[in-house]
């Protein structure tokens, strides 16, 4: 399939985003008193993925064998970065110890990552093992691809879904029910699956002026419920578990990439600037980028701890801390890369030699 451009940079706005976010959210709530600008940092963030992506699930020529490899890729991309994850903890652990290699990690913390049940927290990512919530929905919504492309062949039932979900989130009393042990509760899967299934069906918005009327049918709708409130919302409070309201927040991003989305065609030719090549970078690496800040924003902590010491305004700790975790993160991206590089042509080795010896059997 054909990269289309605009969802590359669009994933990677996105993922840019969930850095400023867990900038704002772990290391900044002890140095950033006005929560406003926290507050709104989550206008952009797990439901836009879920979106773009099942924007991109559509675009892809449906195909069981193609599907089922997708799936696999996206395991072993997790248990490369659980590897690599474990080679970081060991690197850290050592210096932590006067260079005394230690490894605080158990078997059974190793079968619970393999397994896919919980991720154990560790010095050397503090908050960072709480954003894998993210692939405990994601994998079970995935799995629901199928599903879509076959609905989708009658337009009417398609919409049907869409309603019916939509109804079952204003209810939200699904929080208790578990869909398995290793995944997320019913709650979260309807939220996040009726998000999916909007990208898979494309929303249509080709003009400014159709998305201004969807802007304001939002700003109404959110205004009939929560009247002089409306700004002043406390979105955390709206997200776990996810809730009707979040839902309307979100979809003020949803609206803007669907425009942007169905403008590419349009435009195909477009000069790409540094800028933009940053940003369709990240978007083609965006589940590595998702694993790797996890790590580098717990690793902001300990730079925040320096910088307690210089006593510098509110305004610079924050630019130094989230520049050091852009930079941090894109390193370990960088090296994850050439890690799985390497994984990759150590299976293709062990692969040909295997072969080789089936031929001269």
């Amino acid at each position: 399939m054909k990269r289309v451009v605009t969802l590359d940079v669009l994933r990677g706005l996105a993922i840019f985003n969930i850095i400023l976010i867990h900038t704002l959210w772990w290391s900044g709530t002890s140095y950033i008193s006005n929560p406003l600008f926290r507050e709104l940092s989550l206008l952009f963030e797990v439901p836009l993925f879920f979106y773009l992506s099942g924007f991109a699930a559509q675009l892809q020529t449906f195909d069981y064998k193609k599907f089922l490899f997708r799936f696999l890729k996206i395991y072993k991309n997790y248990l490369v970065f659980f590897l690599f994850f474990v080679l970081c903890l060991l690197f850290y652990e050592t210096i932590l110890n006067d260079f005394v290699i230690t490894l605080k990690l158990t078997f059974l913390d190793i079968k619970d990552w393999i397994l896919f049940r919980k991720h154990p927290n560790y010095e050397l990512a503090v908050a960072g093992m709480g954003t894998f919530w993210f692939l405990h929905i994601f994998i079970p919504v995935y799995l629901m691809v199928p599903v879509l492309f076959f609905i989708k062949k009658t337009k009417a039932a398609f919409i049907f879904l869409l309603f019916g979900l939509v109804i079952l989130i204003s209810e939200n009393n699904f929080s208790a029910f578990r869909l398995t042990y290793y995944f997320h509760n019913l709650g979260f899967f309807i939220f996040y699956f009726f998000i999916f299934a909007l990208g898979y069906f494309n929303l249509k918005i080709k003009s400014k002026k159709e998305l201004f009327l969807c802007f304001l049918f939002l700003l109404t709708t959110i205004f009939l419920i929560r009247g002089k409130e409306i700004f002043t919302t406390n979105f955390q409070e709206f997200k776990f578990p996810p809730q009707l309201l979040y839902l309307l927040y979100s979809l003020f991003s949803i609206f803007i990439a669907a425009y942007f989305l169905n403008r590419e065609k349009k435009s195909q030719k477009s000069r790409q600037v540094l800028l933009t090549k940053f940003f369709q970078y990240s978007g083609r690496n965006s589940l590595w980028i998702y694993f790797c800040q996890g790590i580098s924003s717990s690793i902001v902590y300990q730079v925040l701890v320096l910088l307690k010491l210089f006593e510098i305004n509110t305004l610079f700790t924050f630019l130094i801390c989230f520049g050091f975790n852009i930079i941090f993160c894109y390193f370990l991206v960088f090296l994850l890369i050439r890690f799985n590089n390497v994984i990759d042509q150590a299976f293709s080795f062990l692969r040909r030699q295997f072969h080789c010896l089936l031929r001269h059997k």
